[in-house]
């Protein structure tokens, strides 16, 4: 319409709906297809007949040229009934089935709107690139193939008969007419405004988008719309229609104002892109669309009679077709009035304004009622598992005969022992959360923020390591975090919010990062601080998973943690090995744009998480719980049992300096040293992560079941010790001995990794068993931040041995006496093992006064987490 037939925006808008006019007399499609079988079928002919008509009428577009626009016009709207006549028979089948199997409904729905929306996410990606290379008309052409495919699903699909209609007496009934009559009204005043389209792509103050970027654009959109099915299916099914239709009519008129803000530039004037800024808004805007009519079409699935199901389905699907016609022609007419042409938008922001919110005036005509529909979810059954611990059955009952064939030889088996005991989504929140966020995410973010540090900002080295551990102090201030989890549920939720929230922060500081240019050093610090917020609060909400299950179920807290790290180190392996790759590709920026999607799959683990809700929560109570756990956290770090261990793993972290920023630098730009490519720094590190995954194999399968003191005094030595194979390597002594830097690096990397490894892992398990009923999560983030503090001093430290030892990024000469210092700090540690307890791994617990009973209300309000299936404990070694 734009560039073919050239014709004003206004017009154009008129001329399209009037190709929707096949989708409003739907009812005439339904009746024929109920009432009138062809050789005996009602459904299957119907889909030969409407891809033949698709086929033909979009080849006589494609093919014809200098096609009047009428005529045009009228091929459009044939393609766009045959497109109705197929959508009205499968729809048929729907309602049919909808009625057989009722508790099926919702998945129906569900299934057949997910795959709506990622086709059209599909065809948006591809709809841009494919117009700039073979044209509008072309495009057309390449529609002939999904019509064909309708005609094939019409040969070989299985068809039920049906016979008898009743859809006057249904319609008159006012649970049907009701909300028939709210849709039509809230999508009629919801003026659609095409001419937004004119105005991204030709206005000279709008972004001038190309055809590509359009496609790009548009294919994110769809993804909203997936989130908005998932978090309908999985969450708000069972609430009520109106308070349903409240909200998300509300959140809809105000995600109108982000058209607003971007025609009137405000946008720039945040320092917010177009593409940024438009990408979120089409995924707002489709989430909260999906969300708006998924329980409607439920709805209308159960309200068709027998025989008509296909003439009643779409008599009320109809009813959405003319009420979007109806809003595009007022919106044309809108845009005509206030003369809004293909070059002129001055008015542009007025039309965005204008749209009205049907919200307050229509809001009654909804139904108040549930929705009575259930989805089948896999019970969790934990009471019967722990009735099976108590009369001294075996949940782990492979553990002890076998674990060479199961770990090693049977790695499928134990996930499935996994699975079967802690149910499926542990094992999926693991492989999810530590392998793709904490592991694939956390390593490609770590070289491209030294690569960043080194080359966009371009730090000395001393000052990078010093300002990139600040962005390690959200995950000093973990307990605050835990003490969020456990005491103040959001919408009666103690654990899925959080992630949703970690999962958000993550994209949108790491988007800012990677579009904006010119940024300065410490906004970047910020940004960078900010997602290492959200890393860290996703972290202590599966930690809080993970101690609960550790208690509840203790012979599995050494497998729990082999899960953890194997994940991590798996997904460490695939990070590294693309990271190199990637920072050559796409720059330090690049990478970290590319790092959103492993944050938006911490949400999407917070959308699927199965947490029971919590009821009735009073949020006066909130500065009691935090008085009472901030006392429960007192009583327990006073007990020696646990302020011993947490004190000899800050002097062990603290006293192993951190200089991996000056050994970086000089890997990578001093003339004496090996002077490694991007691709080559990223091998050797995926490389090194191979022993990460031997060192958490290696204890699992040997030393789970040693004394603590005995296996922290040998892994501290060992890891002092493989700090001399730098000290081989910055005075290139490898060299003399023949051994070329690319090997002995390798070396270095994998045997420094699986000492980190195991250095760490029974610590680990240690921590997970010191933690107190009630306050899981907050005391365990309180452990694991004593790491992470001891992580930060040791990078201050190292910064300042570097600054004091004139290491800067030209200057090397002194780093050779840094690794030595560095080496015999490692030894000091030795000297407190004594604060380690000399128990077994796996009989060792707190004082039952420590650990006290869960009341009766405690225990009620842990009911939302007795189901929680993620476990995981990030690994100290792999943050540093």
């Amino acid at each position: 319409m734009k560039d073919v037939q050239k014709v004003q925006p206004s017009k154009s808008q008129a001329l399209t709906t009037i190709t929707r006019i096949p989708w409003i007399i739907k009812p005439l499609w339904g009746i024929l297809t109920d009432v009138v079988p062809i050789i005996g079928f009602h459904i299957r002919p119907y889909f030969i007949l409407a891809g033949v008509f698709g086929v033909v009428s979009l080849l006589f577009i494609s093919l014809r040229s200098n096609l009047h626009l009428y005529l045009a016009l009228l091929w459009m709207t044939i393609s766009s009934a045959a497109m109705a006549i197929a959508d009205v028979t499968i729809d048929a089948c729907t309602a049919y089935n909808s009625i057989k199997h009722p508790s099926l409904a919702s998945d129906m729905q569900t299934l057949c709107l997910l795959i709506s929306s990622i086709g059209a996410l599909l065809g948006f990606f591809m709809s841009g690139i494919l117009v700039h290379l073979v044209g509008s008309k072309g495009v057309f052409g390449l529609l002939t193939f999904p019509f064909a495919l309708v005609s094939v699903v019409g040969i070989v699909f299985s068809e039920p008969h049906v016979h008898g209609k009743a859809m006057w007496r249904t319609m008159k009934c006012s649970d049907v007419w009701r909300p028939s009559l709210y849709m039509y009204i809230s999508l009629v005043f919801g003026f659609d405004i095409q001419g937004l389209f004119y105005w991204f792509t030709d206005s000279k103050d709008g972004p001038l988008f190309a055809q590509e970027t359009v496609g790009f654009i548009l294919s994110i959109g769809p993804i909203g719309s997936i989130l908005g099915v998932l978090l309908y299916n999985l969450v708000l099914k069972d609430h009520p229609f109106r308070s349903l239709f409240s909200w998300t009519q509300l959140l809809f008129a105000l995600s109108g104002m982000f058209d607003l803000i971007l025609v009137l530039r405000l946008n720039l004037k945040f320092g917010l892109p177009d593409y940024l800024f438009i990408v979120v808004d089409e995924i707002v805007s489709q989430m909260i669309e999906r969300l708006k009519w998924m329980s409607l079409l439920v709805l209308n699935t159960k309200l068709c009679p027998h025989g008509i199901e296909g003439t009643f389905f779409v008599l009320l699907m109809s009813i959405d077709n003319a009420d979007l016609m109806t809003s595009s022609w007022l919106g044309g007419i809108l845009l005509h009035v206030l003369k809004v042409t293909r070059t002129e938008f001055g008015n542009l922001w007025l039309a965005v304004l204008f749209r009205p919110n049907p919200y307050q005036k229509f809001q009654h005509l909804s139904s108040n009622q549930s929705q009575i529909l259930n989805l089948p979810l896999e019970p969790v059954m934990v009471v019967e598992e722990e009735q099976n611990l108590e009369n001294g059955g075996s949940v782990h009952v492979v553990k002890g005969e076998s674990n060479f064939r199961n770990v090693v030889c049977g790695p499928v088996r134990w996930l499935k022992m996994l699975s079967s005991e802690l149910h499926w989504s542990f094992v999926f929140g693991v492989v999810s959360l530590y392998g793709i966020n904490q592991g694939l995410g956390g390593s490609l973010g770590r070289v491209a923020t030294e690569y960043y540090m080194k080359d966009v900002q371009k730090v000395q080295p001393s000052e990078s390591q010093a300002l990139t551990a600040i962005t390690k102090i959200p995950w000093i201030i973990k307990p605050l975090w835990g003490i969020l989890t456990d005491v103040l549920p959001i919408f009666g939720f103690h654990r899925r919010p959080y992630f949703i929230l970690a999962g958000v922060l993550g994209v949108v500081s790491l988007l800012f990062i990677s579009l904006h240019s010119n940024l300065h050093l410490y906004l970047a610090l910020l940004w960078m601080t900010i997602s290492s917020a959200a890393m860290a609060i996703a972290d202590v909400t599966i930690d809080a998973c993970t101690a609960y299950n550790s208690i509840k179920h203790p012979s599995l807290a050494s497998d729990m943690q082999s899960l953890c790290s194997l994940s991590s180190s798996i997904g460490a392996l695939l990070g590294f090995f693309m990271s190199g790759i990637l920072v050559h590709i796409v720059g330090s920026k690049g990478v970290f744009g590319l790092l959103t999607f492993p944050f938006a799959l911490v949400s999407v683990v917070g959308i699927v998480f199965s947490e029971p809700h919590v009821p009735g929560f009073s949020y006066k109570q909130v500065n009691q719980k935090f008085t009472d756990a901030g006392k429960a956290m007192w009583r327990t770090m006073k007990c020696s049992d646990v302020w011993r261990p947490s004190l000899y793993m800050y002097i062990s972290l603290t006293l192993g300096l951190n200089i991996h920023e000056g050994l970086f630098y000089w890997f990578t730009d001093s003339k004496d040293g090996p002077l490694f490519a991007q691709e080559t720094v990223g091998f050797i590190l995926s490389i090194g992560s191979i022993g990460s995954i031997l060192g958490a194999t290696l204890y699992q399968l040997v030393l789970k079941d040693h004394p603590f003191r005995g296996l922290c005094l040998w892994t501290q030595l060992l890891f002092a010790l493989s700090g001399m194979l730098d000290l081989i390597l910055v005075l290139r002594l490898n060299l003399k001995f023949g051994l070329p830097d690319y090997l002995f690096i390798v070396v270095d990397e994998i045997v420094s990794q699986m000492i980190g490894r195991l250095k760490w892992m029974p610590l680990l398990v240690l921590t997970s068993k010191l933690c107190p009923h009630g306050i899981e999560g907050t005391f365990f983030a309180l452990l694991m931040s004593i790491d992470n503090a001891g992580l930060m001093t040791s990078s201050w430290l190292g910064g300042i041995l570097l600054h004091v030892l004139k290491v800067t990024r030209t200057e090397f000469g002194n780093l050779w006496l840094a690794v030595l210092v560095r080496n015999v700090m490692r030894l000091l540690p030795l000297c407190f093992l004594f604060l380690v307890p000399k128990g077994d791994q796996n009989t060792f617990k707190l004082p039952d006064e420590i650990m006290g009973e869960e009341s009766e209300d405690s225990e009620d309000e842990k009911e939302g987490t007795r189901n929680l299936e993620l476990a995981s404990l990030v690994q100290a070694v792999d943050r540093r």
